[in-house]
């Protein structure tokens, strides 16, 4: 007699659009996102916005985003910290590639 098998449903843009929440949709599995960033991760993206903001002031194509909603695929929503997007984005959502992606990783010990 062999095992049950588990089948997980597979999710997609227009599913992840109805929830209420931060969440990511990676390969059609959602992700609960932490309800608020911790103070120091608040801190790291803001002083890594300016930097990549005045960096970008005299590029007329690029500019730094703080997190929005990247559509890689019908069944992959993103929300990385930070984005550096070298064309117009047209949508209320990324649906290109971006030019950097910053995800800020960190063990906080209380």
């Amino acid at each position: 007699m062999s095992g049950a098998v588990k089948i997980l449903p597979h999710y997609t843009y227009n599913d992840w659009e109805q929830w209420e929440g931060l969440w990511e949709l990676i390969e059609g599995i959602p992700y609960a996102m932490s309800p608020l960033r911790l103070p120091k991760h608040q801190k790291i993206a803001m002083a890594l916005g300016s930097e990549f903001t005045v960096a970008l002031k005299s590029c007329r194509q690029c500019s730094a985003y703080q997190p929005i909603d990247y559509r890689v695929a019908d069944d992959t929503i993103l929300q990385p910290d930070m984005l550096v997007v070298c064309d117009e984005i047209t949508k209320k959502y990324l649906d290109f590639p971006p030019a950097l992606v910053v995800s800020i990783d960190f063990k906080e010990i209380w």
